[in-house]
């Protein structure tokens, strides 16, 4: 009898450790930007982007997302590398920050994933599609970096972004960060 019981509360730990650690690692499948004020006047901008659809709503609105993939994913690998570089600069030129003042702040230090891992996601979605068709297709999601720094400190900006990206989840904070000196550290929210 205390043997079962313990088997099924066994059974019980392992089936809500593994659902919990499914549930956890499906993030939110959404484009988002972090926007991090650090020293009163660099500003941090992380975004987590679908970067296959903000190509189709770039330079295929009207095809749908079938179409887009396999055009996509068809390209040579030159070609891909030019789209994959007009991409680059629609997006720096159409994500416009501005800190008070209407004077943009210039964004730099861009930090990009590599083009053959685009590429080569994307190849691998269009053959996921061909061989599962009514399967859901789950889209890579990419990190793309950059850096500001205003000349005064910054108090509030605004942040517009390429329009391909869709609806963007901004998520904005001020850093607050302390060493832990080999000891407990107190943090307050």
């Amino acid at each position: 009898m205390l043997s079962k019981l313990f088997r099924r509360g066994a059974l019980s730990i392992c089936l809500a450790g593994c659902l919990s650690s499914v549930a956890a690692a499906h993030d939110l499948e959404a484009n988002r930007v972090s926007v991090v004020l650090r020293d009163n006047i660099h500003l941090s901008l992380q975004f987590r982007i679908d970067y296959f659809n903000f190509l189709r709503q770039a330079y295929a609105p009207t095809a749908n997302e079938k179409q887009a993939l396999l055009e996509l994913a068809s390209l040579s690998d030159q070609a891909f590398d030019v789209l994959y570089q007009q991409s680059q600069k629609l997006f720096i030129e159409q994500t416009i920050l501005n800190a008070g003042a209407d004077t943009p702040l210039q964004l730099s230090h861009w930090r990009w994933p590599k083009v053959s891992h685009i590429q080569q996601s994307i190849r691998k979605l269009s053959a996921q599609m061909i061989v599962s068709p009514q399967e859901h297709i789950h889209y890579d999601f990419v990190e793309v970096q950059a850096d500001a720094i205003a000349m005064k400190e910054v108090n509030q900006c605004r942040l517009k972004l390429p329009s391909s990206l869709g609806n963007v989840l901004v998520i904005h904070y001020r850093a607050q960060q302390q060493w832990n000196e080999q000891k407990e550290t107190e943090m307050r929210f």
